[in-house]
């Protein structure tokens, strides 16, 4: 049978699988919409709907599930769209049935009909990678964890006292802290943090380079494929440079005299495990 997704459940064409029990089979598109795009198959041929076992459309939706929270855990989307399709005249390009799963953002510019092309391979395998081993890739049972926060003091500055009270603040609070040390440039902070696949990253900036560092480590995410790894941080940073970070895309910035009682609640309220 010349059906592509039979090929790759059968092995005879790559892919890059995330999650597959007795009936279906994930994998990630490959001509995504958006980031995280990912295909729910099933295992038994059917062009459409119409010819799907009950069963089969059972399973596919209880895989759905599970895909979809993880998709939300990881890439943390504002909505998610579940679309089938069935026959060329419903925009149906492979007739083996299947739903796509489209993580959406506010303001993404996409809407729902896309004419495909190949998404960023490497990006592809990472958010793949990432979504597999929440997964864990062996029927789809998720462990929760608690949220990992990475803190960082990057640049020439050599005060961390106030960064080691936050991180032993966050830790006592219950969260998973790691603390990078002095002088660590952005490069190494970004490594360390998606080395470690921590949830999100808290600078510490004394220095007055914060402009700089804290652009540096939100570009190195977005090329590293990580940019869903939250950033946030504090420092002695003028107001005008705090909502310019902010629209950056830095979570929240918290200036001296702020309780750690706050920054814990920042975290415990936007901040979610991602596998």
């Amino acid at each position: 049978m010349d059906c592509v997704f039979c090929k790759i459940r059968d092995g005879q064409i790559p892919s890059m699988k995330i999650f597959e029990d007795g009936r279906t089979l994930t994998i990630m598109d490959i001509n995504p919409l958006n980031s995280g795009h990912c295909l729910v198959v099933t295992k038994a041929h059917a062009p459409s709907l119409f010819e799907a076992e009950v069963e089969d459309l059972q399973a596919a939706i209880a895989a759905a599930k599970k895909v979809a929270l993880a998709i939300q855990r990881v890439l943390k989307p504002d909505g998610l769209n579940l679309l089938q399709a069935n026959g060329p005249a419903a925009f149906q390009s492979v007739p083996h049935f299947h739903l796509h799963l489209i993580p959406r953002w506010n303001g993404d510019g996409k809407g729902f009909d896309w004419t495909p092309t190949p998404g960023n391979r490497d990006q592809i395998m990472k958010v793949g990678e990432r979504l597999r081993g929440l997964l864990k890739y062996r029927g789809g049972r998720m462990t929760e964890r608690k949220v990992r926060v990475l803190v960082a003091k990057p640049g020439l500055d050599g005060h961390d006292r106030g960064a080691k009270i936050v991180a032993r603040a966050l830790r006592d609070a219950g969260f998973e802290v790691i603390y990078t040390g002095l002088h660590q440039t952005p490069e190494q902070i970004v490594a360390t943090a998606v080395q470690e696949d921590v949830d999100a990253i808290g600078l510490s900036v004394l220095s007055g380079a914060h402009n700089f560092l804290f652009a540096r480590v939100l570009e190195l995410l977005r090329e590293k494929g990580a940019g869903d790894i939250a950033v946030f941080g504090g420092g002695i940073i003028p107001r005008e440079d705090i909502q310019a970070l902010k629209a950056l895309g830095v979570k929240e910035l918290f200036t001296p005299g702020t309780s750690t009682q706050d920054i814990i609640r920042f975290v415990r309220d936007n901040i979610r495990a991602s596998g």
